[in-house]
């Protein structure tokens, strides 16, 4: 697993390197202790499981330095981590593209809580702002049968589910949406997990038969 992670404080780094390091066996971080450092680490071409960013980092212009990374990363998870604990700035996050937004004061457990929760694919608030999943206006439209789930996905995983009901293997969902195997992975175990059903086989029935009924109605 391959972390991007970026904030000037090298206290801040030192302790969530620590906590990072107990996500796989395997974690390999790059560091950028700046804004441009980030937009180079961005830029270099690596494929990142997870970049958790402090947007107040200098040289740094909160909006558009989102949008920046988003658009050098757009298949990777991205959570923001600041000092700032509020609403309306970690819903301007959320909406511009971020899968999380946690605040710096957060206790380790509730840090990990939420990385594991968007590295399976939920978009998270921090508890003490508000968790929840947004409802992204470009959602598919579930029809008055059970395809209630279809809301329950985030954006990327609505991605991903189309590949899935064509029958495209994990390695070639990979490839399409420029993100690592792993990644592909680990949103196929939320899809099935939203699905309610055992495998990727029911729920590539289940996506196929979804866009059937879409494309008829």
């Amino acid at each position: 697993m391959h972390i991007l992670m970026a904030d000037d404080h090298l206290v801040v780094r030192a302790g969530m390197r620590h906590l990072l390091q107990q996500l796989a066996d395997d974690v390999t971080i790059t560091e950028a202790n700046n804004y441009e450092q980030l937009l180079a680490a961005a830029q270099k071409g690596v494929q990142y499981d997870l970049a958790l960013i402090d947007l107040l980092m200098p040289g740094a212009v909160p909006a558009e330095g989102l949008k920046s990374v988003l658009a050098l990363l757009p298949a990777t998870p991205i959570i923001v981590i600041s000092a700032i604990e509020n609403h309306e700035e970690a819903e301007k996050a959320i909406k511009a593209g971020a899968m999380g937004y946690i605040p710096k004061s957060a206790d380790a457990d509730e840090i990990l809580g939420a990385i594991r929760q968007v590295l399976a694919g939920n978009i998270i608030f921090p508890g003490r702002l508000r968790q929840q999943k947004l409802d992204f206006p470009d959602a598919a439209l579930a029809t008055d049968t059970d395809d209630g789930w279809v809301h329950e996905l985030t954006r990327r995983q609505r991605d991903v589910v189309k590949l899935l009901a064509q029958g495209k293997s994990n390695q070639e969902i990979a490839r399409e949406l420029g993100m690592s195997e792993n990644t592909a992975k680990i949103h196929i175990s939320a899809i099935l997990r939203t699905m309610g059903v055992p495998n990727r086989t029911k729920a590539a029935i289940m996506a196929a038969e979804f866009f059937a009924r879409a494309a008829l109605g």
